[in-house]
Formats: C-alpha cells, sequence, structure tokens
C-alpha cells in the first residue's frame, strides 16, 4: 500500500524546518573550519604539514564517525542535546587555537596530546550534529526529501568554509580569531535550533543561558584575542624580550632582543638569525659563490627576506642590479621598516639597484623568461617539510641551472653536516643530478651549530683558490677562508641518493638526522 502524502505545511512548519536546516548548514561550515584550524596549527606547531595534516584530518572525520555512532543513544531531548553540543563544540573549537599555542608555549611536550583532546571532541560533536538535526527534521517531511535536503546542505557549507578560510578568515583574522569567528557558526545554529523549538514546551531557561554565556565569551576571546596572543609569544620568547610578533598568511614572524643589545628573527618559532653571529652565515653564503666570478654584474636571492644576504652582496662593486624574490611580504616589509633590522641589513632593501619580488621562488624561476643571472643565492628556510623540500629537488635545480649565465655561480644553504648529515648530502646530490658541478663547503654559527652550503656551477669545476673576497669580514677573512672547505671525518661525504619531486626522502632525512641528535 501506497504511504499517504504529508499533509501540507503551514506557515509556521516551513519556518520552522528552514530554520533546522539553516542549522545545518551554519553546522558544516564551522565544522570544515575547524578542521583547516587545526591543520593548520598542527603544521605550524609540530613540523611536517604532510604528516600532521593526515594525522589531524583522519582523527577528525574518525571522532565524527564516533559522533554520528553515540547519536543513536540521544532517544529523547533532542532539541537540548543538539544546543548543548553547538555550545561545547563553540567553546572548545573556538579556543582550541589560543589553547595550543599556549601550552606549546608552557610546556611543549604536552602540545600534541591537547591536540587530539581538541580534535577529539569537537569532530566528535560534529559528528553528531548532522545525524540529530536529520531526526529532527523528519517531523517536516520523507526521509528521502530530509536527508537529500541535509546532506547537499552540508556540502554546499564545506564549499563556503573551504573557500572563506584561505582567500578571507585566515588572511584578514588569523588562526586564533578566526577559530573564535567560527565559533560564531555554532552558536548561530543554536539560536536558529531555538527559533525552530520556541513553540516547544518545557523549553529548560538554562539551554537559553548557556548560549548566552558561549556567546559573551566568544566576543570577550575575540575582543581579547590580540593580547592573550601576545602574552602567548611573551612566553613563548622568554628569557628575550619580544618587540614584535605578528602572523602573515603564510608564517608566524617574531622579532626579539637579548640583554646584550642583540636581536633574533624567528619564523614559526624557529631562530632564522641572531645578529650576533649572523655574518659566519651570510658572508660565506654570498662571498664564496660571488667571488668565485670576476665581475658579478645580476644577482638573484631567493628567499633572504631580512636583507642580510643582500647587504653582502651590495659590497662587490661590480654588482648593478639584484632581485630579491621572497614568499612573504610581511617579511620584506619589515626589514625595510623595522629599526632592528633596518640596523642589521644597512638599509639595502631601499638600494635603486635592488628590485623586489613578493612571489614563490619555484614559480619566479619558471615565469622568469630570458633572465639570467651570474649569481643565484638560494637562502631558504630547512627543507622540514614537502613544501619547502621541493625547492631542494633536483627539479628546482635543472631551474636554477637554467637561469645561470655563462660562467655564472649558485648556491644553497643546505642545513647542518653534523646534525642532519645524510640531508646535507642528499642536497649536494640533487645539484650534481641536476647537470652542476658542486663545491660544498661548511662554517660553525654559535646560534645554529655546523652549518653547510653548496656552491654550484655548469662549469667543469669551481676552484676555492679562485675566490677574491671584496673586503675583509667580520667572520670570513683570507686566513679563515680556507677552513670552509675542509671536512672532518664526521662531516665527510656520504652516498644518498637525490631528493625528486617523485622521490620526495629529504623531510625525512632532515628529521631523522635532527631526532638523533637532539633527543
Amino acid at each position: 500500500m501506497a504511504s499517504e502524502a504529508p499533509a501540507p505545511f503551514g506557515r509556521v512548519e516551513r519556518r520552522e524546518a528552514g530554520a533546522l536546516l539553516a542549522a545545518v548548514g551554519v553546522a558544516a561550515t564551522s565544522g570544515i573550519l575547524y578542521e583547516l584550524l587545526l591543520g593548520t596549527t598542527a603544521s605550524f606547531l609540530l613540523g611536517d604539514s604532510v604528516t600532521e595534516w593526515s594525522l589531524t584530518l583522519g582523527v577528525f572525520l574518525a571522532s565524527m564517525g564516533v559522533g554520528s555512532w553515540a547519536s543513536r543513544f540521544v532517544r529523547s531531548r533532542i532539541l537540548g542535546s543538539l544546543i548543548a553540543v553547538e555550545v561545547i563544540v563553540a567553546l572548545v573549537g573556538g579556543y582550541s587555537v589560543l589553547a595550543l599555542f599556549g601550552v606549546f608555549a608552557g610546556a611543549t611536550h604536552l602540545a600534541r596530546l591537547m591536540l587530539y583532546a581538541c580534535i577529539l571532541v569537537v569532530g566528535g560533536g560534529v559528528g553528531l550534529e548532522v545525524p540529530l538535526l536529520t531526526r529532527a527534521l523528519r517531523r517536516y517531511g520523507e526521509l528521502r526529501l530530509v536527508l537529500s535536503s541535509v546532506l547537499a546542505i552540508d556540502y554546499g557549507g564545506a564549499l563556503l568554509a573551504s573557500v572563506l578560510y584561505p582567500f578571507l578568515l585566515y588572511p584578514k583574522l588569523g588562526l586564533a580569531r578566526t577559530a573564535l569567528f567560527a565559533s560564531l557558526f555554532n552558536l548561530l545554529g543554536a539560536i536558529l535550533i531555538l527559533l525552530a523549538y520556541r513553540r516547544e514546551a518545557g523549553l529548560p531557561r538554562r539551554l537559553v543561558a548557556a548560549v548566552g554565556a558561549a556567546f559573551a565569551l566568544v566576543v570577550i576571546g575575540l575582543g581579547a584575542a590580540t593580547t592573550l596572543t601576545s602574552l602567548i609569544d611573551e612566553r613563548l620568547y622568554r628569557p628575550e624580550e619580544l618587540v614584535y610578533a605578528e602572523r602573515s598568511p603564510y608564517q608566524a614572524l617574531a622579532l626579539t632582543t637579548h640583554e646584550s643589545g642583540e636581536a633574533s628573527l624567528y619564523l614559526n618559532g624557529h631562530l632564522q638569525f641572531f645578529t650576533g653571529d649572523e655574518a659566519r652565515y651570510h658572508e660565506p653564503l654570498v662571498h664564496v659563490p660571488l667571488g668565485l666570478l670576476e665581475a658579478p654584474r645580476r644577482v638573484l636571492i631567493l628567499g633572504g627576506g631580512d636583507g642580510l644576504a643582500l647587504r653582502e652582496v651590495l659590497r662587490h662593486e661590480a654588482v648593478e642590479a639584484v632581485t630579491l624574490v621572497d614568499l612573504d611580504p610581511m617579511v620584506t616589509d619589515l626589514a625595510r621598516r623595522h629599526p632592528l633590522l633596518l640596523k642589521a641589513n644597512e638599509g639595502v632593501l631601499a638600494d635603486e639597484r635592488v628590485e623586489i619580488v613578493n612571489t614563490d621562488a619555484l614559480l619566479f624561476l619558471r615565469e622568469a623568461g630570458e633572465r639570467r643571472f651570474d649569481a643565484i643565492l638560494v637562502d631558504l628556510p630547512d627543507p622540514s617539510t614537502p613544501e619547502l623540500a621541493r625547492l631542494y629537488s633536483v627539479q628546482f635545480y635543472r631551474q636554477v641551472a637554467a637561469r645561470l649565465a655563462p660562467g655564472g655561480v649558485a648556491v644553497t644553504q643546505a642545513g647542518s653536516p653534523y646534525f642532519a648529515r645524510k640531508a646535507y648530502w642528499c642536497i649536494e646530490a640533487g645539484l650534481r643530478a641536476a647537470g652542476l658541478s658542486t663545491l660544498p663547503y661548511r662554517v660553525n654559527v654559535p646560534s645554529f651549530g655546523e652549518w653547510g652550503f653548496v656552491a654550484a656551477s655548469r662549469e667543469a669545476k669551481l676552484d676555492p683558490a679562485r675566490i677574491r673576497l671584496p673586503r675583509e669580514g667580520r667572520f670570513l677573512t683570507t686566513e679563515t677562508l680556507p677552513t670552509l672547505f675542509v671536512f672532518p671525518p664526521d662531516l665527510a661525504r656520504l652516498e644518498v641518493p637525490p631528493h625528486t619531486l617523485m622521490s620526495p626522502q629529504l623531510p625525512a632525512l632532515f628529521e631523522a638526522g635532527w631526532r638523533t641528535h637532539l633527543f
């Protein structure tokens, strides 16, 4: 026998059903936002972005599955259960980023535990929402119609979140405020549920009070997010004095000073330089490749947005033009205006010979057209993640080789040949696999330890005896120069396959090397 058609909806019923469907949309939007936020935070704090993103998304989805399964035990009071879930997810998800950064600053070893606790609570709550909302909507239509509407709106909310997060929320609000903003979606969902069920008898006043209290806490958090973030940053960089902290769309920047008056720059919590010993890094990086050239006129710097490598490049009188390519405009802007960085880089970013391009290094090389450079300096962060390691691949070095003028020389910073010995020689092997002859060298930088570089050219051989320094440096002199090319037995060459985009072994080698020595 065919089932009876449902009675036509009145205006009130249509309004209630519309409110619940809208609640589905906002719940889906907030759920995806939390996934993206927790994945980003995990990659910032814990390192390897592929591993952390994979684990975060996997555990989040599994938690949603647990939440969906647990919804079967909610047999009554669906209204109260839904509102309680929205409030809990709003508070835990909204404050998750601040909590994670706070734990990382005060008790780093507990950061991963805190991460998965947040994922389990938020993911479980998100998993509860859709089944409960679907059951609530059953009173308004057939299951096939309700389910198709719920899933369509759920997927649409996911798309909305995926667009809002990278293009609007994260670039404009940063991680902490985006998380709190996402929690407003949960509270909006709770309000929509209250509107849909306002005719229900016996609605507990405590549910309304809970939504109001949660909304007040989120608003307070949004207002105090900047202050709270500053307090966390200050704790993270003790005993140094934090003088600048900001988060760009790409990374977290922090500038600190020491009692000695020296300064340090950090990106995502990792030291980039300490002004007290940065000359030990930047002088060899620059003057070995440029010193091999009789008259380096056109120079390309990939990375180095702080201007310290550029400072050394401009000590060579023959240089006529320098193109500095750094992905993050916040770094180059900071280097152009902050007194501490201006003192360190001597204001070279304002030099009329300098062109600053804010784009990806590999993209720049691919789109450089017929431009060729006498020297190319690759001063990029360590290959600790797949995104960074692609800039140490054979494919990348082939692009570098293609942009070298006849007789030109390239150089890359290559990490520590002591702490990450296999990773260092893997990078050197990548340059050779790209068809370049190599000249490995290394130096001791107190802030980093033993550090390595690799110069490279299409010429048959690079002879260190040809190097001419523009002047005696703070560290690099005619007497110290020959020591750079001496590798003791514990740093000596290892035969390691090169890193390629299809065989991405470098991040694992890098991580394994540092883990072995530090732990």
